[in-house]
């Protein structure tokens, strides 16, 4: 009950508990190990699910977690192995396809991933996070037309803000490419509204502002994508070429200095 009332401390003790009166009690470290992972303690997490499945081998949800912390370190691998080993044992979980597809993209095999998540939606058709995964992968293989479909299909489903955010800008990058300019406006646009924290987000729509020579709109995104993640110096050299096509050469020459001083 506190770990799903987000009581991390209160939940850890209750765990701690149980230990104490049952230490072969596989839950109780599976449950430790998701409140590690969710802290970013992550070595501990790793230390927690092993020993949830020495205690339980056939916990098919320790395996997954598991490797859903190898993915958090970069150790796509060991991921990947632990998704099979879930896989084997629990092959009707449509979350495990999708992480092993995930893994998979970002070890740089796309086509290996895109099996993954067809199965993920085939066991769920309404699983929203699968089709947005598939289709940044259509997108890294120049299939804009079909990844826009299952982004759209991610958008009819019930998602949290920030996925349905997601889905909206890589939409919006779908309709970059094609040069549907006003379609993109409106993705990033929306994506914006569900994720106003978004630094990329706006330096993508400035980018089309400026396509159109609205160049005060362009500059107002760069003010905020420069707000967002001062530390980028893209930011700085594409605003300051706005201002150096609109002769504010003083803005201009103030925004190459602070890019050259962050390269």
């Amino acid at each position: 009950m506190h770990e799903t009332q987000g009581d991390h401390d209160a939940a850890l003790a209750d765990y701690n508990a149980a230990l104490a009166l049952n230490e072969g009690l596989s839950a109780a470290y599976y449950g430790r190990g998701n409140i590690h992972r969710d802290r970013g303690e992550y070595a501990c997490a790793l230390a927690e699910y092993t020993k949830a499945i020495e205690r339980s081998p056939n916990a098919a949800h320790a395996y997954n977690n598991r490797g859903i912390t190898y993915d958090m370190l970069g150790d796509y691998e060991r991921a990947i192995a632990d998704y099979n080993a879930s896989i084997a044992l629990d092959p009707t979980e449509p979350s495990t396809f999708n992480n092993r597809g995930y893994a998979y993209k970002l070890r740089g095999d796309i086509d290996r991933a895109l099996p993954d998540y067809d199965k993920a939606i085939e066991l769920d058709p309404r699983c929203a996070i699968a089709y947005i995964n598939r289709g940044i992968a259509y997108y890294r293989k120049d299939q804009f037309d079909v990844a826009i479909k299952d982004f759209t299909r991610a958008i009819e489903h019930e998602v949290p803000a920030e996925k349905l955010a997601v889905a909206y800008i890589n939409r919006g990058h779908c309709w970059y490419m094609k040069r549907e300019t006003e379609r993109a406006l409106a993705d990033y646009s929306r994506s914006i509204a569900l994720d106003p924290d978004d630094a990329g987000a706006y330096a993508q729509r400035a980018s089309l502002y400026e396509g159109k020579e609205q160049y005060a709109r362009a500059i107002a995104d760069y003010n905020r994508a420069i707000a967002i993640e001062p530390q980028q110096a893209e930011f700085y050299v594409s605003r300051g070429v706005i201002y150096l096509r609109n002769i504010r050469l003083i803005r201009a020459a103030a925004d190459f200095y602070r890019a050259f001083k962050l390269l």
